[in-house]
């Protein structure tokens, strides 16, 4: 399963066919159990696993620094850790194998059309996105139900029938995202509070304008993630595990305009998820007329 959970992390893009090749090819990583670069870098020192350690006094071996010696050989192999186990991928290759799938019908919208109000029983279902001939059959009846592929574009969102045009639209933009931007585009949605067709077809446009991280789900992830990647790259990430950083997250994701949504973090338009803070030149100026204004108060009342 550490091997599995290594290549999926490794090759995010994976469609459903790559992700089945994987289970064949699970021999070809090599797992360790191993925590972190700490452990990582005690078991390469005790067995000699860089070329540089091949020569070194045992006196020499126990002055190393683990953590960094671990990070050196993942950084070397790429490798990944995992519930517990530290996962080399760079070995693996796709088997050779060929399997056939029939292709399924693409629909991210399913309606329930009838004639009018009056003849629901006459209802048939239609799938988006479809060919203009059957808008045009449709064009002037009625929605009874809509079951739609995006939670918040309901039967709300489709104000009347003449609007099914551009619901085919947005269905057919969709058919062109890779799962990864689908999900993505949820993300954004659930974040932005979009509900309407339009907004939901001109939100696409600016899809790449967002950083988005799936694996975080809740503020204080987010912040022990945000250190994670902004702290000196020699600092024990371990300690991070078990603090609260809920308030921090929190903050951070205020300044940045990111927000956590059920489909995981997303940042705000144009803003980066995990780059550093600094302090624009107005607040770097004001805090020192503040320190500078303090200071002279503080000799006069001395």
């Amino acid at each position: 399963m550490a091997a599995m959970k290594s290549l999926l992390q490794t090759y995010p893009e994976s469609d459903f066919e790559d992700m089945l090749l994987m289970t064949y090819g699970l021999d070809s990583v090599m797992v360790y159990p191993c925590e972190d670069c700490r452990e990582l870098g005690e078991t390469v020192i005790e067995n000699e696993l860089l070329p540089e350690l091949e020569n070194c006094s045992d006196e020499i071996l126990e002055l190393l620094d683990c953590e960094k010696v671990g990070q050196l050989m993942q950084e070397r192999e790429g490798g990944v850790f995992v519930d517990g186990y530290y996962c080399v991928t760079s070995g693996y290759e796709p088997p050779d194998i060929h399997f056939e799938f029939g292709e399924p019908e693409q629909c991210f919208f399913r309606l329930l059309i009838a004639p009018d109000t009056q003849n629901t029983a006459q209802a048939g279902w239609i799938s988006l996105p479809c060919d203009m001939e059957i808008l045009l059959e449709v064009y002037d009846q009625t929605c009874c139900e809509l079951q739609s592929s995006l939670p918040w574009i309901t039967s709300d969102s489709l104000k009347n029938m003449h609007q099914i045009g551009i619901l085919n639209a947005l269905a057919e933009r969709m058919s062109e995202l890779s799962h990864n931007d689908f999900v993505k585009l949820k993300a954004v949605m659930d974040s932005k509070r979009i509900r309407e067709i339009p907004d939901a077809l001109a939100c696409m446009e600016h899809l790449p304008e967002y950083e988005w991280d799936r694996s975080v789900r809740d503020c204080s992830e987010f912040g022990r993630a945000y250190l994670a990647k902004n702290l000196p790259t020699n600092f024990d990430i371990s300690l991070l595990k078990s603090g609260d950083f809920y308030d921090f997250g929190s903050q951070i994701m205020k300044q940045t305009g990111s927000a956590v949504t059920s489909y995981g973090v997303i940042s705000g338009r144009g803003q980066s998820l995990y780059s550093a803070l600094t302090m624009q030149p107005e607040q770097q100026l004001e805090e020192d007329l503040e320190e500078d204004f303090e200071m002279k108060i503080g000799g006069l009342s001395l």
